[in-house]
């Protein structure tokens, strides 16, 4: 079974047109691209996530402002994905306090 797994400290986004995605985030570590989150229109039949040639995970369009929102909000954060089950993940990096206000 093949797993990738990376923590990320900074992104890039780019909206894209006439191509079969319609944006992509660059996920990088220390300015070095480590994985790619795509979003495709909603109706359109969606690849699987991947490991090889690269790292990235597969997402509609209407969740691009919740990814984003965890990108903006959260950290340290980390990368995820099971090549064998093609399911990704991002996710917190480390345990979180509980609470709106965490560690104020």
């Amino acid at each position: 079974m093949s797993t990738f797994n990376s923590t990320f400290d900074s992104y890039q986004i780019r909206y894209c047109s006439g191509i079969s995605y319609e944006a992509i985030i660059y996920l990088f570590k220390e300015k070095d691209n480590v994985a790619r989150l795509f979003f495709y229109d909603n109706d359109a039949a969606l690849p699987q996530n991947q490991i090889d040639p690269y790292p990235a995970i597969i997402f509609t369009l209407d969740r691009f402002r919740d990814v984003l929102d965890v990108l903006q909000t959260e950290k340290p954060l980390k990368i995820s994905i099971n090549d064998e089950l093609k399911s990704g993940v991002i996710s917190s990096a480390d345990f979180e306090p509980v609470g709106e206000e965490e560690g104020v």
